[in-house]
């Protein structure tokens, strides 16, 4: 077990961590419009709880994409594959720092224990490097979508204009995580086309993608406290699952479909056996 404390350092380092999110554009936000004495002090205990989840979440997801960095070269993926997804990489460690802002806001400490452990990605043996790769991209931007619906479903009650702004600020970049599945999906759809074999592996993995997304992520959800819930943006397990079966019925599965991989007929067959 290891304490996460995302902040930079006061180095030269930091001040380079500082100039890569000036120069994409991805300052990090402040919150200093946000009072947490004008909320319900269940309803801050739920919002510190949810958003210390968030900060580990984010930081930990860092290692699935620089994993997948690795095998996207190895699959020969185009350059500007690789570059994107290191991107995303560093998004993550940029959004454990947010969250760790939005905790102290909270009325929190900005610091959570967990098991440091890397948990490498599935290597799928008796895969090429290809159909490897696209599987674990489709996996990432499966959850990301995911996510990007989350945070709609939490901009949608939220009305505090702090937390608003912080959570824009990450949605902006879970939108490019999740629709890149989709563009790599368009940059390798003649090799995919001309693969039948390999379309419908794909389309028999994702029966077990589907469900396990389902049993990590309707169990996540917050349960709401108080009556400053949808000024915080908490989201109710009932909507959370709803939100969820929505988004990969009527958006994931059809996208993935286009391909021509057997997506809705998998998200209707999903299993975890």
């Amino acid at each position: 077990m290891i304490l996460l404390a995302p902040q930079p350092s006061h180095t030269a380092i930091g001040d380079e961590y500082r100039r890569l999110c000036t120069a994409t554009g991805r300052e990090v936000p402040e919150l200093n419009g946000f009072c947490a004495a004008d909320y319900d002090p269940e309803s801050l205990r739920a919002a510190r709880a949810h958003w210390r989840k968030r900060m580990v979440d984010e930081y930990c997801s860092t290692t699935v994409f620089s994993g997948l960095a690795a095998q996207l070269v190895e699959a020969n993926a185009p350059l500007d594959a690789s570059v994107v997804v290191l991107r995303m990489a560093q998004d993550e460690f940029r959004h454990a720092e947010v969250c760790g802002r939005v905790l102290t806001a909270l009325g929190g400490v900005p610091r959570a224990r967990f098991d440091a452990s890397v948990k490498p990605l599935a290597v799928h043996p008796g895969c090429s490097p290809e159909e490897r790769a696209l599987r674990n991209v489709l996996v990432t931007s499966i959850s990301e979508m995911h996510s990007v619906a989350y945070f709609v479903a939490s901009l949608d009650r939220m009305t505090d204009p702090s937390l608003r702004a912080v959570t824009r600020h990450l949605l902006t970049d879970e939108v490019m995580h999740g629709q890149f599945g989709f563009y790599y999906l368009d940059g390798c759809c003649d090799w995919l086309s001309e693969r039948a074999e390999t379309r419908a592996n794909i389309s028999n993995y994702l029966r077990l993608v589907f469900a396990c997304c389902e049993r990590e992520f309707v169990r996540e959800s917050v349960r709401p406290g108080g009556a400053d819930d949808d000024a915080l943006g908490l989201v109710p397990n009932d909507l959370a699952r709803q939100v969820f079966m929505d988004t990969m019925e009527h958006a994931v599965a059809p996208g993935l479909d286009r391909f021509g991989l057997e997506a809705t007929r998998a998200w209707h067959t999903r299993t975890l056996g």
